[in-house]
Order: structure tokens, then sequence, then C-alpha cells
């Protein structure tokens, strides 16, 4: 009997569930799949490894969305062309524009099912067409719709059920199956009941997300040293990635990384002091200069707009000596601090932190809160994932792609998720049809077994590591050898470091939950040695535009001619494999 309370067996109980379609990953993307899925008819499984009410990065809610809106920009003569190029610009052309394009154009339409799912986008306040309340974020128009985000994901996994496809909760995948080169099922491990799941699919869409920056990395920062007060969801331990790349998926651009700002002790999303805290947000040092100004015309007629451009400054302010930097928001009129909290209680984790104001006397009116470097981003900029063509398949036929866990199209965001899930659905269907049903996984298959004896290693050894040592371990190596000290010498040292961490790590767990952890320390060492080969193998220093997403000090030129591409790795003949993958022009 573990420690949990759990038998240990010799064996663990096996249960199968048949699909057309099955869905990993219960976020924006994998709902909006699942929802599409369904409505064409085919059996869609939707398999989410916590619960798809509260899970993904959208759990706590998102407060705006970039869209094209045609009765609004069209007028102005702005329109989806230039919106696409525009977009392009601010990523400075490191995008695929085909996908870019089914974002730009449907992305509008998935903000209209949401509004039917009950989630309210309209208020009578905006004189805008469609009663909008549009600010500006990433295009250099008024594009991004403010709405009452925060209890998105209860509408959608609701509507998943209402539509007919099933739910399977609280389990994590781990392995793809392969049959004849193509997917066609995938295994995991109920992280309550403790049960392997063998999952039997015609076609696999792949929605589990990014890389949780504070699960690779531990670099000093406003949330350091106190466990999971992350940015981004720590349960984002990039699985996906980690199991497409063992069946043999082509995965990119995984060396890029980049920083925010955030607050000192309390990590939160919304891009402060702008964003969320727009407009009466502004960033400021020690001595009360406004190096981020307040954004008073990002409203209606504003035809400005660059996302996060200037946020590296208010980090300069810090090495050159005019810290400590502030998100400052009481020069705003009392309507303007309103619009904020509402817009901040939208958005991920701003209930919480607003609570936790209002508990601790603390008010946006007469007080700056500080701010300091925030967690390694892996998404946004970085965008790296699974290489995908332009229908989101994947490398691996009967593998689609959506949402954050897809390469080459960052700043996608949550109109990205929406609409890539949506049309990533459509895809699989249209698979479906066309190729004959694979050949059926039972429990006694190979993978099954391997699996198995996987978890019943970690269940069963009695001396060995928790996961929370590995975790320590691996947050060392990443932070030291992976972010700015990046040298070939650093780097091949930090893979010797990272193998003989890998090899001698003996992980052991006492119940479900544990061993739920310890997979994704397996997940999280595959994952840092694609980091490190990465940026290894990329031997140029890069930027999007004023924002750092690689940097070697032995290369520190950025190197156009033969860099501006997508780095890409397979896994073929126990070996890794790079190759330069060109980013798709329309």
């Amino acid at each position: 009997m573990g420690e949990g309370g759990f038998k240990v067996s010799k064996g663990l109980e096996k249960r199968v569930i048949d699909c057309d379609l099955l869905v990993i990953g219960g976020g924006l993307a994998g709902c909006f799949a699942a929802i599409r899925g369904a409505d064409l008819g085919v059996r869609t499984v939707l398999v989410e490894k916590a619960n798809p009410l509260r899970s993904g990065a959208a759990a706590t809610g998102v407060d705006h969305i970039w869209a094209y809106f045609p009765d609004i920009q069209g007028p102005t003569g702005y329109t989806l062309d230039d919106l696409i190029e525009d977009h392009t610009d601010k990523v400075d052309g490191m995008i695929h524009q085909d996908l870019l394009r089914v974002i730009s154009e449907t992305a509008l339409d998935r903000i209209h099912d949401l509004e039917k799912m009950g989630v309210k986008i309209r208020y009578e306040q905006s004189k805008l067409p469609g009663q909008y309340i549009l600010v500006r974020q990433i295009q250099s128009v008024v594009n991004t719709l403010n709405f009452d985000g925060r209890d998105m994901k209860l509408h959608m996994a609701k509507e998943v059920r209402r539509r007919g496809a099933k739910i399977v909760s609280r389990v994590m995948v781990t392995e793809l199956v392969v049959r004849d080169g193509r997917i066609v099922g995938a295994i995991g491990i109920g992280v309550r009941d403790q049960k392997i799941y063998v999952f039997r699919s015609k076609a696999t869409i792949l929605c589990t997300a990014r890389i949780s920056g504070g699960r690779m990395f531990t670099e000093p920062g406003p949330g350091a040293g106190v466990a999971f007060n992350l940015r981004w969801p720590p349960s984002e331990t990039g699985d996906g990635k980690a199991m497409a790349f063992r069946a043999g998926a082509e995965l990119i651009n995984l060396e890029f990384s980049h920083h925010r700002v955030n607050f000192k002790n309390f990590v939160r999303g919304g891009g402060l002091p702008y964003n969320s805290y727009s407009p009466a947000g502004q960033g400021i040092n020690a001595f009360g200069k406004a190096i981020m100004p307040p954004e008073k015309g990002i409203f209606e007629d504003s035809t400005q707009g660059i996302y996060n451009a200037p946020k590296h400054k208010l980090i300069d302010e810090l090495m050159e000596g005019r810290g400590p930097i502030y998100c400052d928001l009481t020069t705003g009129t009392e309507d303007e601090v309103k619009f904020c909290e509402w817009s901040i209680s939208h958005e991920g984790g701003g209930t919480a932190l607003l609570h936790l104001m209002q508990r601790d006397g603390i008010d946006f009116r007469r007080d700056k809160l500080e701010m300091g470097p925030g967690e390694v981003e892996l998404g946004n900029f970085a965008a790296g994932g699974l290489y995908v063509d332009g229908d989101c398949a994947s490398t691996l036929p009967g593998l689609f792609v959506a949402g954050d866990e897809m390469g080459g199209v960052p700043l996608a965001c949550a109109p990205g998720a929406l609409a890539t899930g949506w049309y990533a659905a459509e895809k699989g269907a249209k698979y479906i049809q066309r190729n004959k049903p694979p050949g059926r996984v039972t429990t006694s298959t190979p993978e099954v077994q391997e699996f198995e004896a996987l978890c019943l290693s970690m269940l069963n050894r009695k001396d060995g590591q928790k996961w929370q040592e590995a975790q320590v371990a691996l947050n060392r190596i990443m932070s030291y050898y992976g972010l700015k000290l990046k040298t070939e010498k650093m780097l091949q040292r930090g893979l010797a470091n990272l193998d003989d961490l890998t090899k001698h790590a003996e992980l052991k767990a006492s119940n479900p939950h544990e061993l739920m952890r310890c997979l994704e320390m397996r997940n999280l060492f595959l994952n840092a040695e694609l980091i490190l080969r990465g940026n290894l193998e990329r031997k140029e220093s890069r930027k999007i535009k004023s924002m750092n997403i690689h940097t070697r000090l032995d290369y520190p030129d950025q190197d156009d001619e033969h860099w501006k591409c997508a780095l890409s790795q397979r896994l073929e003949n126990g070996k890794i494999v790079f190759a330069k993958r060109p980013f798709r022009r329309i």
C-alpha cells in the first residue's frame, strides 16, 4: 500500500475507449475542436489532464481577444490583408501566413460562437458597430475585444457535452500510438484512479499547450522561490511535444524564449502595465519617470499599437540603477480605474489579485505595485511547437495540432486557439472520411506494456527521488546553461549535466498524483534536451523587433541569410535530426 492509500499491484487496470476523433487537451483549442468534431457527426472524445471546466491557460479567464471586425476596420480602409501584413511585421516575418489567415478570417465567427454559449461580448455604453468594446493590443489598429471572459471555460465545457462529445477528465496522455506510419491512438494514466487508458482513434488533435516557463527555468523573478507561483499553468509541461517527438513528429522553434515583466510576489497575466491595465496604467521608475506612458488613446480611434514592445525598457531601468519599477494607475480617472478593475477581473488570476488587494488594503487609486522580471516565456513571440502545414496537419499522418501546441504562429493567442481548434477538427473529419480505419490497438500491445512497466517502476520504487527534487535539479541546469550564458561550450556542458540527471534520476511515486508529476518530469527532461540542442544548433542571436528571443554570446549577431527560418528537430533511428523550415507566405 502506497503512502496515499493506493494499492501498488503487479499490474494496472486498463480501460479502452474507442472514437473517431480524439482531442488531447481541454483548453480553448481543445474545447472548440471537440465542439466542431461533434457537430460534424464524428464520434469525438476530449481527454484532459485536469477538468475542462477550469483547465488550460484560460482556466481563470481571458479579458481580451483580437479579431478583424469588418464593420469597424473596413470603413477606415484597413483590410483583412492589411491585418495579416500588420501582424507579420510585428513578428518580423517569422510566421506561417496561411495559418494566420485562417485565424484572421474566422476569429470573429468563433467569438460569436462564444456569445451563443452565454459569454457576454457586447456593451450598451459602446458607440461602435456591434456594441463591442475594443482596445489596441497587437496590431496597429483598435481590434482587440475586451469582454467578460472569466468564466468562458465553464460555458465551453458545457457546450462540449451539449454537442455530444465525450469528456474524459483527470487522465494524463503521455504516448501516441503509431501503426504503419500513422497515429492510431494514445495511451494515458488516470491521475485519480491510477488506471491505464487506451484510446483508439481514426484521427487525433493535439491541443496540449506551451511549456510553462516556470517549470523549465527558475531565473530570479517576481515569483521566484514560491512553488507554482507561475504566469502559465504548472500543468503545462510539454506533454504534447514530448509524446509527438517520441512518435516521430517534427518540432520547431524550441530554442526561442523571451522575458516579461510582472508584479513582485504575485504572478498573473494581463500584460501590465498595458492591456488589462489600460487606459490608466503606466510603467514608472523609482524617480517617478514614465517609461511606459498611459495609453490614453487605445480606444476606438487610436492608430498606434505594438504588443509588449517597450517592456524591455522597464528592465533597462533596473539594470541602469533606476529601480525599483512600478505599475502605476494613480493618475487615472475614476472611470479609467474602474474599467481596468473590470478588465483585470476577467483576465487570468485577476480575480484573486483584486481579492488579495482588497484584503490587504491596496488600491490602484493610491498605491503603485512593484514589478520585476517575469518568468521565461516559451510561447507568444517564441511560438515553439509542432511543425504543421496549412491544414493544421503534423508530419505524422492522422495527427493534427491546434492552439499553442502549433509552432510558427507567434501571438496567435486566444483567437488562434479558438480558430485552429475548430479548423483542425474540420480537417481531421475529412481525413477520417478519406482513410480506411486503422488497425486495432489492444491492451497487450508493446506500447501499452512498456508504459505500464514505466508506471509500475515509479509506483513500486522504495528508494529514489521525489519529483520535487528532480524539478529543482532541472531548473538549476536550465537556468544556468540555457538562458543568459549560452555559448557552444556552456550548452554542451548543460546537455552533459542534463544527460546525467536523466540517467540517474530514479523517480518514485506513492499515489496517482505523484505519478502524474513524475511523468511530467520525464516530459520536461525531454523538452529540456530539445531546447538546449536547438540553442546549440542555431548559430546566431535573434530579435523580433526589440524583443530578444535567442541570444548566443559566441554568435552575437543576427544572421538573416542563414537563420531567418524555423529550426526543426525530429527523431530518426534514435538520433535527433535538424532541418531548416521556411515560413510560408501567401
